[in-house]
């Protein structure tokens, strides 16, 4: 049973009496009681017949998402996805044709909305159309094969339309005019090929005028006034002025043309009419102009900025409660705070303010509640009478409580007392106890205190390292209090006391020969030894002698004096660890920097594919080429010195020659013509289709399936039972009752004997094939029936190539071009 069967079953099911079912009902989740035989829909609150609906995909189906709806991703009886290319039309979401893919140009278009057929309302772009009016007439703005708009420019000369040529632009002086509608030259009367015109005459007032010295017709905008029928100006300008239109008429409010040189900043339907942003008088409207424009929404319109008279700057009606005091009769307010409202207090947090009453005629001077009132208001956490963060208590109190400035926070704190360490107030001191000392603590020789009141201060002295007296703790006391580091110069070791009193120090101290500079020493090299060199690496150095009394000026051996010294690897007189050879060597043999590694390097020279020195290119090699390699149209290479750069050019898919590993080239790149877009496949091949028939007890009588072929208009054929078949249909005879075999063989015979149909059938047991007489992709048109038995299906017509390029794309033979053009100098065009 196929499926719209099924859904009216259901439909049908549903609308029996409940009672019915009641002994095997359920219930579903939305109150909703299914009869005995059906089930609740997972996402819907309908009962279900079949499995669709149930929120599981099944076997047979494509989908399910537990409703039976269309349009929502899942059709209502769960055979398609709803997605162009299934082979399902599904006209929920817009689908007119589905040929089970999404490509253009095979009778259904990629998104499965248009069948690609002039006519239909979309614009097939993929199938050459440029235009579709729903028709297939010319002159009314799309050609009858919707290849052309009908405009000058378009390079398809649209005779309907009046033009004579199009060359594929709307300039003058080229052999064309600039509206298509004739050719160029001047004077004698006889109308040349290059001539828009040419009367006969010298005339400048009518409508072909003389203008360096070429025959044009007569134009508004050419500076001359044509009084001649059909074209009569007013007036022409070369350009808009006060007293001239761009279209030769004088300039008028409402006759559809501004003119800003007359004034005229919009334009308005009719004289004396405006618009919602145009003022009668062809003047832009704008609040504040003087001239009310109701339909841009103005209540009043006074010409000012003044926001305290009747008619604010948004001219809208000064009212009580809008924020502006109105100050002109004869209603006078003597305030306005924006609302209509009589308040009683301020806001909180304002001490006082002015307010308005409800009617603008009292001004209200009020009070409020704010932070610091000393009374915990709203949302106050406290309120301690001032506006004041306090940072301590006052002096004495060791804590308190107080409240933060904006009174949303409980401070506790804590104050200033003698003890604290502090001195505070009428405090003379405040060593932080309360205890009267009598002495200094030991290591301070002298130091004031303070009693046990904070009254007083007391100077007081104290036992101390450095004081040559060993106390208390002290391990020893040298009578200073410098921690020494050395022992006296020429004295290389001794004993001392460190500053704390607390360790005995051995040290030692400075001479000649201990590598510092001491006294009256000269310099210092760490040795008592007289040096005649410096040391490997340095060139110059100073040394001391023996006795520290004298400096030596030396010099040694290095690295890069170009002498291989010592540990040396080698030596190539310099510091530089070379990278490259000299330009024109390719290989050389160099020093690093640290005279340790021999180096083997390369240099730059003409080939090696880098632009060095003097050279204008280098393409790495020493070749002068003549070409480009193949897919390169144009390269710049470098001749055989580096000297010279090349401009060429080199083969490539698309040119209408075979080259290299090309198995085609119809001159263009496109996916149309006899070869594919990168030359590697040639497509030239008739369109074929099957259908798969089946016995005549399962056709209805007039059910049909219908075939296109690239030139002709598609044609019905109807199964015959009894009787006739409609009007313009050819019939298909299973009077008989066949099986499946003998109505394929009557589809065949129906389809061989119709006119107007270049495809020819073929049977094979059950099966038609359909071939297209001629080959070319304008044969993909989509085979259509409306056969209810779900065996009987079609597939294509499909896989035609060639015959398809548009006019104007390139091309290397008639086969590359659709059958009404022909391919004329490497160009499709009309023949």
């Amino acid at each position: 049973m196929r499926p719209g069967r099924i859904g009216l079953l259901a439909l049908v099911l549903l609308s029996l009496p409940l009672s019915c079912f009641e002994p095997a009902s359920v219930q579903c989740p939305s109150g909703l009681v299914c009869p005995e035989g059906q089930a609740c829909a997972a996402n819907q609150p309908v009962c279900i017949k079949t499995p669709c609906g149930n929120g599981v995909v099944e076997a047979d189906e494509a989908c399910d998402d537990g409703n039976i709806q269309d349009g929502d991703g899942c059709s209502k009886d769960c055979s398609s996805n709803e997605r162009c290319g299934n082979l399902k039309v599904d006209l929920a979401v817009g689908e007119i044709c589905d040929d089970g893919n999404t490509l253009d140009k095979d009778g259904c278009s990629a998104d499965c909305k248009s069948t690609e057929l002039c006519g239909n309302g979309v614009i097939d772009r993929a199938v050459g159309e440029v235009c579709d009016d729903k028709n297939i007439v010319s002159g009314d703005g799309c050609s009858a094969n919707c290849r052309s708009d009908e405009t000058c420019g378009n390079h398809i000369t649209d005779d309907i339309t009046g033009e004579v040529c199009d060359d594929g632009n709307t300039v003058s002086g080229d052999g064309c005019s600039f509206d298509c509608k004739s050719g160029e030259g001047c004077g004698n009367g006889t109308r040349d090929d290059d001539e828009e015109c040419d009367d006969g005459n010298d005339l400048n007032n009518d409508n072909c005028v003389e203008i360096n010295n070429a025959c044009v017709l007569a134009r508004c905008g050419d500076g001359l006034v044509d009084t001649q029928e059909p074209r009569v100006e007013e007036c022409d300008y070369a350009d808009t002025s006060t007293v001239c239109d761009l279209d030769c008429t004088l300039p008028v409010c409402g006759d559809g043309i501004i003119n800003p040189a007359a004034g005229e900043e919009c334009e308005v339907p009719t004289v004396g009419a405006s618009t919602a942003v145009c003022n009668s008088d062809c003047t832009v409207s704008r609040c504040g102009d003087g001239k009310r424009n109701t339909l841009a929404n103005e209540a009043c319109d006074d010409g000012n900025t003044n926001d305290q008279d009747d008619c604010l700057n948004s001219c809208k009606l000064n009212r009580c409660g809008d924020g502006a005091v109105d100050q002109q009769g004869p209603v006078v307010e003597a305030c306005d705070d924006g609302n209509a409202t009589t308040e009683t207090s301020c806001p909180y947090g304002t001490q006082t303010c002015v307010r308005c009453d409800s009617t603008c005629g009292t001004v209200l001077n009020l009070t409020g509640e704010y932070c610091g009132d000393n009374v915990k208001n709203g949302s106050e956490t406290c309120d301690d009478g001032n506006t004041t963060t306090e940072t301590s208590c006052p002096y004495g109190s060791q804590s308190c409580v107080r409240c933060s400035a904006d009174c949303s926070i409980q401070l506790n704190l804590s104050g200033p007392y003698c003890g604290d360490n502090i001195k505070n107030g009428s405090e003379a001191c405040d060593d932080g106890n309360t205890t009267t000392e009598s002495s200094c603590p030991y290591g301070t020789a002298s130091c004031t205190r303070c009693d046990a009141t904070c009254a007083n201060v007391l100077n007081l002295t104290g036992a101390f390292c450095g004081d040559s007296v060993r106390n208390g703790s002290e391990v020893c006391d040298d009578g200073n209090t410098t921690t020494e580091s050395s022992c006296p110069y020429g004295t290389q070791t001794c004993t001392r006391c460190d500053a704390a009193c607390s360790a005995v120090l051995n040290l030692t101290g400075a001479y000649c020969g201990d590598n510092i500079r001491n006294g009256s020493e000269v310099c210092d090299d760490g040795n008592t030894t007289t040096e005649t060199s410096c040391p490997y690496g340095t060139q110059n150095c100073t040394r001391c002698d023996a006795t520290c009394s004298a400096v030596l000026n030396l010099t040694g051996g290095y690295c890069g004096d170009n002498i291989r010294n010592g540990s040396e690897a080698c030596d190539d007189g310099n510091t530089t660890t070379e990278s490259s050879c000299p330009y024109g060597t390719p290989s050389c043999t160099a020093c690093n920097a640290g005279c340790s590694q021999t180096l083997n390097l390369t240099g730059p020279y003409c080939g090696d594919n880098i632009k060095n020195g003097t050279e204008k290119c280098d393409d790495g090699n020493n070749t002068t080429e003549n070409a480009c390699a193949y897919g390169t149209q144009t390269c710049t290479q470098c001749d055989a010195t580096c000297a010279n750069t090349l401009a060429l050019t080199g083969p490539y898919c698309g040119d209408g020659t075979v080259n290299g590993s090309e198995t085609c080239d119809d001159a263009n790149t496109n996916s149309c013509g006899t070869c594919n877009s990168s030359c590697t496949t040639t497509q030239f091949a008739k369109a074929t289709g099957t259908i798969k028939a089946v016995p005549a007890s399962t056709i209805n009588d007039s059910e049909r399936f219908s075939l296109r072929d690239a030139t002709h208009s598609r044609i019905t054929f109807e199964f015959n039972k009894s009787g006739g078949v409609s009007s313009g249909n050819i019939a298909v005879d299973i009077s008989s009752g066949p099986d499946a075999a003998g109505v394929a063989a009557a589809m065949v015979t129906a389809i061989n004997g119709a006119t107007n149909l270049d495809i020819t059938a073929t049977a094979s047991g059950s099966t038609v094939t359909l071939v297209h007489a001629q080959e070319g992709s304008l044969a993909n048109n989509p085979i259509q029936e409306n056969v209810l038995n779900g065996s009987f299906t079609v597939s294509g017509m499909g896989g035609g190539a060639g015959y398809d390029c548009s006019a104007g794309t390139d091309c290397a033979a008639d086969t590359d071009c659709k059958p009404d053009l022909a391919c004329l100098s490497g160009t499709c065009g009309a023949p």
